[in-house]
């Protein structure tokens, strides 16, 4: 004789770990497809590069984010989390987004890209770590320096209308940039500007006895989208033509 029953199993729920850790455009300065984020180079810190979202199996979750590895100190995520039941993903109940921001220096020159890791862990502890790389976008970058003569300091002899001082050269970040020049103190009309180089005018007539040092301002422009320049003072000093003829006739 046989004899059949049923039986109910009950499945208990248990606290399982976040799941499928994403990054969206979201709130960030440039549109990018998901987990493929993009941030323009020297963005100020505090920026946002777009937003971080983690979904979990449970209801009722209060998950935190944090980065494993945040590009020595160049990312991090946010403290603000915002967390929301949802029932329009199959298997999905809890959402939580917080924002991915800049927190140090980004430098496309230095280093065009930068992997992060970002760690989501619920209540109980259990994590999921999903790792990203991050885009640094090239833009221009403003000159960082202006030479004359190779230095900050120039010479001429005194007496010495039109007479060449020195060439002028910048220093910049970015690749195949062409600068232009302008004068924006030319020592009281002493000075000059011709094709990148410095010359006493015309009509200087420097005369060292009566004034042996001036001072000029230069600046560069480059030729960079939007075009940044860089402003800098040089002196130029007068040398005594009698100190030269002096130094020429015991050589």
């Amino acid at each position: 004789m046989q004899v059949a029953k049923t039986f109910t199993i009950v499945v208990e729920n248990v606290n399982e770990a976040p799941i499928n850790t994403t990054v969206t455009s979201t709130l960030g300065q440039q549109s990018f497809p998901d987990n493929a984020p993009k941030v323009n180079e020297n963005t100020p810190v505090g920026k946002t590069v777009g937003t971080l979202q983690a979904l979990d199996h449970d209801e009722v979750q209060n998950l935190t984010f944090s980065l494993d590895d945040d590009a020595n100190g160049k990312f991090t995520a946010g403290s603000q989390v915002t967390c929301h039941n949802i029932t329009n993903i199959p298997g999905v109940k809890t959402k939580c987004t917080t924002l991915l921001q800049v927190s140090g220096e980004l430098n496309f020159e230095l280093s065009p890209s930068e992997d992060i890791l970002v760690r989501v862990t619920d209540a109980s502890g259990l994590f999921h770590v999903q790792p990203f790389q991050v885009a640094i976008l090239d833009v221009n970058d403003q000159p960082s320096n202006i030479t004359l003569a190779g230095g900050d300091t120039a010479f001429i002899h005194e007496n010495v209308n039109n007479g060449y001082v020195g060439d002028l050269a910048t220093t910049d970040e970015d690749a195949n940039q062409t600068h232009k020049y302008s004068l924006i103190n030319n020592g009281g009309w002493k000075f000059i500007l011709k094709n990148n180089k410095i010359y006493s005018s015309v009509s200087a007539n420097l005369d060292y006895e009566r004034k042996s040092e001036y001072t000029i301002g230069v600046r560069s422009t480059d030729n960079g989208i939007p075009r940044l320049s860089f402003d800098k003072t040089f002196t130029v000093q007068v040398s005594s033509a009698s100190l030269v003829q002096l130094f020429t006739y015991h050589m």
